[in-house]
């Protein structure tokens, strides 16, 4: 008797790492990461980037993708009249005059204004 179960017969093409990896981002819908990460690897490997790096970039661009989706639709789900036009626009807390700091974040924080 021979062993048939030693070879299971492949019902799928083997995908390469990066077929894989945009399978894997559209289906975890992160769609702005799926558009750059080719973009952002190739910079990582021209900078010579460690992997956390390289994911926190991803992560970052996609977190304000997400941000500016979720502003446009409060904006357009507000229905203000049109005279009334609502202008913001993201200005490090160093510009606005802020008496609160937060000692452990080194990154600038956002604030929205109104004009």
């Amino acid at each position: 008797m021979t062993n048939s179960s030693a070879q299971l017969p492949q019902t799928q093409p083997t995908l390469s790492l990066y077929q894989s990896l945009s399978l894997l981002l559209k289906d975890l819908r992160l769609s702005h990461m799926l558009t750059h990460w080719k973009s952002i690897e190739t910079q990582a490997l021209q900078e010579h980037w460690f992997y956390a790096p390289f994911l926190l970039t991803l992560c970052e661009l996609e977190v304000q993708r997400r941000h500016d989706v979720r502003l446009k639709r409060a904006i357009a789900e507000a229905q203000l009249p049109s005279a009334k036009g609502f202008s913001t626009s993201l200005l490090p807390v160093s510009s606005v005059q802020s008496r609160s700091t937060h000692a452990a974040s080194r990154r600038p924080q956002l604030v929205c204004t109104r004009r």
